[in-house]
C-alpha cells in the first residue's frame, strides 16, 4: 500500500513539473503563410519587386529621314515604364551623358535635375504587352541616350509601399540631319543681269548646294 501511495505521489509530481515546463515554454503557433515565405526571401508575383521588362525590350527604333524614336516597352507585371531622352554633347560626334537616379527619371529630369531632351511614361495594367511611344520633334544631326526606370504605380509617388527600381540606358540612338536647309535672311535676290543673264545671290543656314 506504501508503494502504490509512492507511486501515485511520483506521478502526481511529475504532472505537476510537466505542466510547469509547458508553462514557462514559449507557445508555438503556425505562422501566416505570407510572413513563412518573406522569411525564405520569396515574394509572390506583383509584390515588393520591381517591375522587370523581358527581353529584348526596352527597344528604341529611328525611321530614316525623321525626327522622331520610337519607345517600345514590356513587363513582367503591371507597373510602369517611366524614361527620359538625353542629347549626347558635340552632335554626330557624341559623347557621355551621366545616368540619372530613378527618382530622376520619375520626375522627368537628367542628372542633376537637368532638363531632359524629352520624358514620358508606359502604363501596363498586365504583363507581357508591348506598349510604344513615338518621340518626337527631336534635334537633328544628335545623338541620344535614353534612360529608363520602372514602378510599380502609376506616378511613382512616394506615399504607399515602396517599389525597388531599376534604371538602365538604351544603345545610342541617332538621327542624322534630316531638316532640309533654309534661305538666309533676304536671299535669294538678284544682284545684277545682262542680255542673257540674272546672276542672283544665295545664302544657306547651313551647308548646302543650290
Amino acid at each position: 500500500a506504501s508503494e502504490r501511495a509512492s507511486e501515485r505521489a511520483s506521478s502526481a509530481g511529475a504532472r505537476e513539473e510537466s505542466e510547469a515546463t509547458m508553462q514557462r515554454r514559449p507557445l508555438l503557433l503556425p505562422l501566416p503563410l505570407f510572413l513563412l515565405l518573406a522569411a525564405f526571401g520569396v515574394h509572390p508575383a506583383g509584390g515588393t519587386g520591381h517591375p522587370v521588362m523581358p527581353s529584348p525590350y526596352p527597344t528604341i527604333t529611328h525611321a530614316a529621314g525623321t525626327n522622331a524614336l520610337t519607345f517600345a516597352a514590356s513587363l513582367d507585371r503591371a507597373g510602369t515604364v517611366f524614361y527620359v531622352v538625353a542629347t549626347q554633347p558635340n552632335g554626330l560626334d557624341g559623347g557621355g551623358t551621366t545616368a540619372p537616379t530613378p527618382t530622376e527619371v520619375f520626375a522627368g529630369t537628367l542628372s542633376g535635375s537637368g532638363v531632359a531632351t524629352a520624358s514620358g511614361k508606359l502604363t501596363f495594367a498586365s504583363a507581357n504587352v508591348e506598349r510604344s511611344a513615338v518621340i518626337e520633334r527631336l534635334p537633328d544631326a544628335s545623338v541620344f541616350d535614353v534612360y529608363v526606370a520602372t514602378h510599380t504605380d502609376a506616378d511613382a509617388a512616394p506615399s504607399g509601399t515602396p517599389s525597388p527600381t531599376t534604371t538602365s540606358a538604351l544603345a545610342a540612338a541617332t538621327i542624322q540631319d534630316v531638316t532640309p536647309p533654309a534661305f538666309a535672311a533676304s536671299t535669294p535676290h538678284a544682284v545684277g543681269h545682262g542680255p542673257t543673264y540674272l546672276t542672283i545671290a544665295i545664302a544657306a543656314n547651313e551647308n548646302a548646294t543650290a
